[in-house]
């Protein structure tokens, strides 16, 4: 799966809304998300500050491992962007790297 929203749910940064996103995303009760673990680490997004976040997990009631891959960059009127790329079904053959990477160097946002 792969999707683009724009929200201030989690602040108006890159490092505010992915620093939010982790929370929601480490309640387990809430994101339906077990065994989490999560890398993050900033990156330039066409010359603006943008937080990438690589999340390792199964799905409540699934033995299966997914993956899922966000970018947050900061847009106009304290809006952020949120790019994701999601596998469900990851193994060995997936392309989710590729995937986001592909839709990150097409992504263009708004400007503050």
């Amino acid at each position: 799966m792969l999707g683009v929203k724009r929200d201030s749910t989690h602040g108006s940064t890159a490092q505010a809304a992915s620093i939010g996103q982790l929370a929601y995303c480490r309640d387990s009760a809430q994101s339906k998300m077990y065994d989490l673990t999560a890398d993050s680490r900033p990156l330039d997004q066409r010359g603006r500050d943008a937080v990438r976040l690589d999340l390792d997990f199964r799905w409540e009631g699934q033995r299966t491992p997914a993956r899922r891959i966000e970018l947050f960059v900061a847009g106009a009127g304290g809006q952020v962007y949120q790019l994701l790329a999601d596998d469900i079904y990851l193994d060995q053959a997936s392309d989710l790297t590729e995937l986001f990477e592909t839709a990150r160097a097409q992504l263009v946002i708004d400007t503050p």
